[in-house]
C-alpha cells in the first residue's frame, strides 16, 4: 500500500510551477525547486518587487522569471513559513529502511490539517 501511495505522490505535480513533486515542503507537496526557493526566500528575508503588477504566469519553464510571483503563489497554494507540524520528506521507493522512514512522514503529514 505505502508503495501504490508513493507512487502515486510521484506521479503528482507541484501547486506552485507544475514540475513533478519530490515530497512533502513547507506543508505540502512540491518539487525540490520550489522548495528551495522557498527555503532560501524566507532564510534570507529576500524582499521581492514584480515588474508586471504581480500578473505573472508560474509554471516550470518560467518560473525563474518573476521571483514575487512565485513567492505570493508558494504562500496562496499553501507553503507554510513556520508552524508546527510541517513535514519536510521526499517521496521514498527504495529499502526496507527507507520505506519505514516513508512509512512514518506518511502517517505524520496525513494527520495534518
Amino acid at each position: 500500500m505505502l508503495r501504490r501511495a508513493a507512487a502515486a505522490a510521484l506521479e503528482e505535480l507541484c501547486p506552485v510551477c507544475g514540475d513533478r513533486v519530490s515530497g512533502y515542503h513547507y506543508g505540502l507537496l512540491t518539487c525540490e525547486s520550489c522548495k528551495g526557493f522557498f527555503k532560501r526566500t524566507v532564510q534570507n528575508n529576500k524582499t521581492y518587487t514584480c515588474a508586471e503588477s504581480r500578473a505573472c504566469g508560474i509554471d516550470v519553464t518560467q518560473r525563474k522569471r518573476c521571483p514575487c510571483c512565485r513567492f505570493q503563489k508558494c504562500l496562496h497554494v499553501g507553503m507554510r513559513l513556520e508552524g508546527e507540524g510541517l513535514c519536510s520528506h521526499p517521496i521514498i521507493t527504495a529499502s526496507t529502511s527507507t520505506m519505514q522512514r516513508a512509512r512514518a512522514c506518511f502517517r505524520y503529514c496525513s494527520t495534518r490539517p
